[in-house]
């Protein structure tokens, strides 16, 4: 594994430290982001909401990184660990839905209450809620170029606008928001990051370093070492695809194609190892694969995924494990051709199974039926226009996340509490294959995993680099390679967007570094704004007392997962709890502290709920 401690070149493109401007920035703004992925939206969102001015480049020639380009299934497994901004974004999603085919369409259904809707309508939808803004200002084609510090702070970044040949365009502010995947802003910055795999060692991780293991299982399969490495899980592409007729963009064969990339295929299919090109629902799944995965989507669409190893097939699929480890840190030309090479690779992959003579008839025509969707992607031949990466770098933070963290502290009957808590990670810790598919140990492809854990809480501090005192990084997180994939899913890059939002606009306000803040004004304007800091089993998403219950959680030490708002508490129980939030909350408002020390004496045997809605009605 790569830990890079000093400043940083990219490949010829040097950034200078405390250099002089040499004139006039082109936009002066309070918050600059850099990365129009969903998590930088919600950034420049959030932060315009509660009163910032905000500048949001972005380096290709639309909004919404990876979901605009493929990948809208929202993945998370417990929905009510997710709220806040992420919870408008779905319901705006459903609306369009129904303004567009009718509250009891098929396709309002089919979008499952937005968590499965198509590309160009997720598009839609972030520049809706982008243009409801005249705060925010969005430069699209606009690439980060060299950064300008003064001491431990960015004052400008220097960007060039590829619409105008590549003319300079300066952006000044006074805090930045990098919320690439790829982690550049930091990078350039002089930020210390990680690429690869810590060891098994390095931090006891169960799961760290190289590793075979059965997807949903924790035992170790022959060859496993533990050892760290540069080795970084596999991208892909997340197409969309339909079998309609009026719809359907027949696929060509690529610009190069290797026959080579895809004949391991062959055995499996003639082996009935193989399911064909169906969609994933009608597949049972537990004992037999396919080789990619479709996922329905409203308008008789499917959403590609690369498919992962069910008894031994298939050997590969959309993934292109090893061949993206130099991505991270790579030139942007470089970059290009890695995109290249999986862009020809996946399209390769659909021809392969389409017209390879020694695939059996009857499964090429089933492949034939599906082509690229004709009203997805319309200005860059119906295919995505980004790659699916699914890491980049990683930074070195104030906290940094490990598989740790998901560990249940048994005193707590939960995982450890975060007095900083921003946000939850509840996905499996979920990493595609790092390497390519190996005959001597034929039953997972080296770096596969699927680890599941309980809710853990994601502390600010893991959005805050150490060495750069007004720049967040909600994306390329302080984390370990296992830890991040827990992490790297876009409804939970949606919230710690939205907490880098705010926490920018707080230590602007206060003329403050990021990581001097006030974190407990930052978790109580978040649960303000619906988000959630800690998990409850209990609460569902349209609990009318969620944001009560948040803060009477957040701030009494609860043990387990469950808060039982219909409970009763005794007078007894409500002091106690006054106490714990008084100690913990960080209220130091006289007034407010004199409305929970008459609660303490007002209050009798009380639901729970109904005291959680005194408390937080007492200070907010």
């Amino acid at each position: 594994m790569k830990i890079l401690f000093h400043f940083f070149f990219f490949a010829g493109l040097v950034f200078s430290l405390n250099e002089n401007c040499a004139g006039p920035p082109d936009a002066n703004s309070e918050v600059v982001i850099y990365g129009a992925t969903p998590s930088g939206i919600m950034a420049a969102i959030s932060a315009a909401r509660v009163g910032s001015d905000v500048v949001l480049l972005e380096a290709t020639d639309h909004v919404g990184g990876i979901v605009t380009n493929g990948l809208t299934i929202a993945d998370l497994i417990k929905r009510n660990a997710f709220g806040g901004l992420f919870d408008e974004y779905l319901q705006r999603i459903v609306k369009q839905y129904e303004i567009t085919y009718g509250a009891n369409s098929e396709q309002v259904k089919q979008c499952m209450n937005g968590e499965q809707p198509e590309p160009h309508v997720t598009e839609l939808v972030f520049n809706q809620m982008l243009d409801e803004h005249p705060q925010i200002k969005v430069y699209l084609n606009h690439r980060l170029k060299k950064v300008i510090k003064k001491g431990n702070a960015i004052v400008e970044v220097v960007m060039e606008n590829l619409s105008a040949k590549n003319a300079k365009a300066n952006f000044s502010g006074k805090v930045f928001i990098d919320a690439t995947y790829e982690g550049d802003l930091a990078a350039f910055a002089g930020a210390k990051y990680r690429v690869g795999r810590e060891s098994r060692q390095e931090f006891g991780e169960p799961h760290a370093g190289f590793i075979y293991t059965v997807f949903h299982t924790k035992e170790y399969l022959p060859g496993t070492t533990g050892e760290g490495d540069n080795a970084i899980q596999a991208y892909c592409f997340r197409l969309s695809m339909t079998k309609e007729p009026g719809n359907k963009v027949e696929v060509q064969k690529p610009e190069v194609y290797d026959r080579k990339d895809y004949t391991h295929l062959i055995e499996d299919i003639k082996a009935g190892r193989l399911a064909p090109l169906i969609e994933s629902n009608l597949i049972d799944r537990n004992t037999l694969a396919a080789p990619i995965q479709l996922w329905q989507k409203p308008n008789n669409k499917v959403e590609v995924n690369s498919e992962n190893m069910v008894n031994g097939a298939p050997k590969e699929s959309s993934d292109l494990a090893e061949e993206n480890w130099a991505y991270p840190e790579a030139s942007y030309a470089k970059r290009e051709k890695i995109f290249n090479r999986y862009k020809n690779y996946q399209i390769g992959l659909i021809w392969f199974l389409q017209h390879d003579e020694e695939i059996p008839l009857e499964y090429r025509q089933e492949a034939l039926k599906w082509g690229f969707s004709k009203d997805e992607f319309v200005t860059n031949n119906n295919f995505p226009r980004q790659m699916y990466v699914r890491q980049g770098r990683r930074i070195i933070g104030e906290y940094f996340l490990t598989q740790l963290d998901g560990d249940i502290v048994p005193e707590m009957q939960r995982t450890r509490l975060q007095p900083s808590s921003i946000a939850i990670a509840e996905y499996p810790f979920d990493s595609h294959a790092c390497h390519k598919w190996n005959p001597e140990q034929p039953a997972a492809r080296e770096g596969y995993i699927y680890i599941m854990h309980d809710p853990f809480q994601i502390p600010f501090g893991a959005i805050v680099p150490k060495t750069i005192d007004n720049l967040l990084v909600p994306v390329s997180l302080s984390a370990s390679h296992v830890a991040y994939q827990a992490v790297r899913m876009e409804p939970l890059f949606m919230c710690l967007g939205q907490a880098a939002g705010l926490a920018a606009h707080l230590a602007i306000r206060n003329s403050e570094t990021v990581r001097n803040i006030d974190t407990k004004k930052l978790q109580q304007g978040l649960i303000g704004q619906g988000a959630i800091v800690t998990y409850l089993e209990d609460v569902e998403v349209g609990d009318p007392d969620r944001k009560a219950l948040q803060f009477f959680a957040t701030y009494t030490e609860m043990k387990g997962y469950k808060v039982n708002p219909d409970s009763v508490i005794t007078q007894e129980q409500a002091k106690s709890y006054l106490k714990l939030i008084i100690g913990n909350s960080g209220i130091s408002d006289q007034q407010k502290l004199k409305k929970l020390n008459e609660l303490e004496i007002a209050t009798q045997n009380i639901v729970l709920r109904d005291f959680a809605k005194s408390v937080y009605a007492s200070q907010f």
